[in-house]
């Protein structure tokens, strides 16, 4: 079991000083995403998802992201890789 939890100071990704932003969370080729939380720099998302894993020497991968409006993809704003043991 994964929970994203909340993110904190994110950057502003528009004109209002907010952000659009989401985590991608990937563990081998398994990837769940959360839900958007729109205008927002302090986002609480409290979700869980169900991701099994091979082996002890997979990965766990966390992606946030900014929705950028106009463009075809999103702005990476953080990236954290840790190992599961």
């Amino acid at each position: 079991m994964v929970t994203v939890v909340e993110g904190k100071n994110m950057p502003t990704m528009d004109w209002i000083g907010s952000s659009d932003v989401y985590v991608q969370t990937k563990i081998a080729s398994t990837k769940v995403k959360t839900k958007v939380i729109k205008r927002c720099l302090q986002p609480i998302w409290n979700e869980k998802f169900l991701i099994g894993y091979q082996n002890s020497s997979d990965e766990i991968e966390f992606s946030v992201y900014g929705l950028k409006k106009k463009k075809l993809s999103n702005f990476l704003i953080c990236f954290l890789k840790i190992g599961i043991v």
